[in-house]
């Protein structure tokens, strides 16, 4: 699948709601099948989003010792409220002791 603004719009929004303050750095990417691939890495530990379309989204996250510890299916009615979107910010917090490069959002223009 191509690049499109529609794609790109979806990856961005979803970023947008599972960013935390002081938290880890997301690195984005093409995903394996198309479409948008986003990681967070720590020590072993990530959490990754892919987006092959605006209705074809999957949220994952495995711990050090390659162990499932979510994996969540998305659609484009997703809200910033629901289990998968706060499910994955804990868990991202959870991360955040041990990172050493950090997204300190009062910096970014919102």
């Amino acid at each position: 699948m191509r690049l499109t603004f529609s794609l790109a719009r979806a990856a961005t929004e979803l970023v947008d709601a599972l960013l935390i303050d002081d938290g880890p750095t997301p690195q984005v990417s093409p995903g394996p099948e198309g479409g948008i691939a986003v990681e967070w890495l720590v020590n072993g530990s990530s959490l990754t989003l892919h987006i092959v379309s605006e209705s074809d989204i999957r949220l994952w996250a495995d711990s050090a010792a390659g162990e499932e510890i979510f994996d969540f299916e998305l659609n484009a009615n997703w809200k910033s409220n629901d289990e998968s979107i706060r499910t994955a910010r804990a868990f991202l917090k959870h991360l955040r002791g041990s990172i050493g490069n950090r997204v300190v959002l009062s910096s970014l223009a919102r």
